[in-house]
């Protein structure tokens, strides 16, 4: 029988895809759960810092099944666009272990004291070149 994967592929997590996979059967499947959703926010997440630079969507060959399943391959960061923080949090919410990621509300909670930063960086910036 012919394996169903539904959604885009470089969005789903590794725990759907290795289940696809190693058993080549659409019985049983796992379902889509909110650690899986973690997993599609991280890559989201992810494409919204390096947006243009999106290298990950053109070399897609890369990135397949079985380089996400069997060797844990995700795509790079590049440090310029990313607060450390930012990127410990993306690391975790994309582990292979769905047990591992982090949870749903602590990762708004971060990604609002995150902007809440920016933002002040930003009147900062105002602020200085006003008076200048």
């Amino acid at each position: 029988s012919m394996t169903h994967i539904v959604g885009t592929l470089q969005f789903i997590a590794p725990e759907i895809w290795d289940f696809a996979f190693v058993t080549g059967s659409d019985s049983n499947k796992p379902k889509p759960t909110k650690k899986a959703d973690l997993y599609s926010l991280a890559i989201i997440l992810w494409q919204l810092f390096h947006f243009p630079k999106i290298e990950y969507l053109k070399n897609l060959a890369e990135f397949t099944a079985k380089n996400i399943c069997e060797n844990n391959k995700r795509p790079p960061f590049d440090e310029k666009f990313f607060d450390k923080e930012l990127k410990k949090k993306i690391e975790k919410m994309w582990h292979f272990n769905p047990e591992l990621r982090t949870n749903l509300i602590e990762m708004i909670e971060f990604l609002e004291k995150l902007i809440q930063k920016q933002s002040e960086k930003r009147k900062e910036i105002i602020i200085v070149s006003n008076n200048n």
